[in-house]
């Protein structure tokens, strides 16, 4: 699997793919296989070591996700229009942090906001504790 992300004139693949299961650690992915229940899992797509720099801008991003398989070309199997902000792309340079899409089903659309990203397990611990703590 791998990414094509277009904003503009600008086109990049993101042909690295990992997925994690459970939280366990991420696995460099290199096949897939789906049965009749699917498959729940993250996955992160990242650029090749080739020297290739990427930024991300405001404006609207066109997303598209393929699926190749051993024998055939690959196959678009999903497309998604995104949007960044300008204050987005300022806080990601700032912070250097990401940005997220989540899915709003009263819109049927993804909505941005950038973010640290998940917390640790040992933040969530001490996060739980001192909310515990605070109630007694």
């Amino acid at each position: 699997m791998y990414i094509r992300l277009q904003r503009s004139e600008s086109v990049q693949n993101f042909n690295v793919w990992v997925y994690r299961e459970n939280n366990h650690e991420p696995v460099r992915g290199s096949g897939l296989f789906v049965n009749k229940n699917g498959v729940v899992c993250a996955h992160h797509f990242y650029m090749p070591k080739d020297g290739t720099n990427y930024s991300f801008l405001a404006g609207e991003y066109r997303l598209q996700i393929y699926a190749e398989s051993v024998d055939e070309a690959p196959i678009k199997i999903f497309e998604q229009i995104l949007t960044l902000t300008k204050y987005q792309e300022e806080e990601m340079k700032i912070r250097k942090v990401g940005a997220y899409f989540d899915w709003a089903p009263n819109t049927q659309n993804y909505l941005s906001h950038v973010d640290t990203g998940p917390k640790k397990d040992e933040e969530l611990t001490d996060l739980i504790e001192r909310l515990t703590d605070d109630r007694e």
